[in-house]
């Protein structure tokens, strides 16, 4: 991951391709490290779980 000037996020999910690359998808640390992100940014905590469903 990387943070861009822009505050934007970049992440690549080895073997994945643009179909499969997703939050679901992403290991655990990823998770973690976009859902700290994100509640930094929006001051709330994003729930992943309604991703498995």
């Amino acid at each position: 991951m990387s943070l861009l000037a822009n505050q934007s996020l970049s992440y690549i999910l080895p073997g994945k391709d643009h179909g499969k690359a997703r939050i679901r998808n992403m290991d655990k640390a990823m998770q973690h490290d976009l859902k700290k992100t994100l509640e930094a940014w929006l001051g709330m905590a994003p729930d992943f779980g309604v991703l498995n469903k």
